[in-house]
């Protein structure tokens, strides 16, 4: 399947996801809704010190709405970081005092009536997992982002239940 050029900060200049919150004013709708959140569904794709992978950005971006659809959200403005360990790592000991390597760090600006946040992927995580586990890489990268949207939305695995209802709903959203 052909796929099409990632999105990025230069093509998109009016999105920057080094913000530290969202603009709640920019999750508002115009005169013709009221001021209400209206059905949006806003994906974007960065790299950050990597080359970003090969993938099909608008079946991922299917997959997310029909994620976000499903879980009962109406609007979504989410960006998909693809990074390195080392890149990671760092934004793992910034901020969240964390000092070894992860595939996935989620940075949840939502707001009530929206899923906002920021998706940082570590592709040399997902190659070492998707080695680990016997699976291709686009099927492990498809898990992380995944895994990652549903922190955005409220999602945890800090115990052993919430990761096995992590990983039912990774794979529900796999198939």
């Amino acid at each position: 399947m052909p796929t099409k050029p990632l999105k990025t900060k230069e093509n998109h200049p009016t999105l920057s996801y080094d913000r530290a919150h969202i603009n709640k004013s920019s999750a508002k709708g115009g005169s013709a809704s009221g001021g209400k959140i209206v059905n949006l569904y806003m994906v974007y794709f960065h790299s950050e010190d990597t080359e970003p992978p090969l993938i099909n950005t608008s079946l991922t971006e299917k997959l997310i709405k029909k994620l976000i659809k499903k879980e009962k959200s109406k609007s979504c403005e989410i960006n998909i970081i693809f990074c390195s360990d080392k890149y990671l790592l760092k934004l793992n000991k910034q901020y969240l005092s964390r000092n070894y390597y992860t595939d996935v760090i989620t940075f949840d600006y939502s707001g009530e009536n929206i899923i906002s946040g920021d998706v940082f992927i570590s592709l040399d995580r997902v190659k070492e997992n998707a080695k680990k586990y016997s699976e291709t890489f686009s099927h492990e990268l498809y898990r992380v982002i995944i895994h990652g949207i549903l922190h955005l939305l409220k999602y945890n695995d800090t115990n052993e239940e919430e990761k096995r209802l992590m990983r039912v709903k990774e794979d529900e959203y796999l198939k």
